[in-house]
C-alpha cells in the first residue's frame, strides 16, 4: 500500500479517439518522493468497472478529499484498493 494525501476526485465519461467511452474515477494525489523537493504529484484512474468490482463509489470517496489514505494497486499498477489511514 501507498499513502497519499487524495487531493481531487474527478468522474471521468468520454468518448476516446477510437469511439471507445470511457467512464470511471481519477484520483489526484500527492505523496513524498525522495528525488523531490517537496511532494510529488500524480493521478490514478479507476475504470467504472473496476470501481463496481471494488464497491468504490465517487461520493464516497468525496469524505477522503485532503486526507491521507492508503491506495492499494496490483502488480500491474492498478488501484484495487482505498482505504483511509
Amino acid at each position: 500500500m501507498a499513502k497519499v494525501n487524495l487531493l481531487g476526485v474527478q468522474n471521468i465519461d468520454f468518448e476516446n479517439n477510437q469511439g471507445d467511452t470511457v467512464k470511471g474515477i481519477k484520483l489526484h494525489v500527492t505523496y513524498k518522493d525522495e528525488n523531490v523537493a517537496g511532494e510529488k504529484c500524480d493521478s490514478k484512474f479507476i475504470s467504472a468497472a473496476a470501481c463496481k468490482n471494488l464497491g468504490i463509489v465517487f461520493d464516497d470517496l468525496l469524505a477522503f478529499v485532503g486526507s491521507e489514505v492508503d491506495i492499494e494497486q496490483n502488480l500491474n499498477g492498478k488501484v484495487v484498493g482505498i482505504n483511509p489511514v
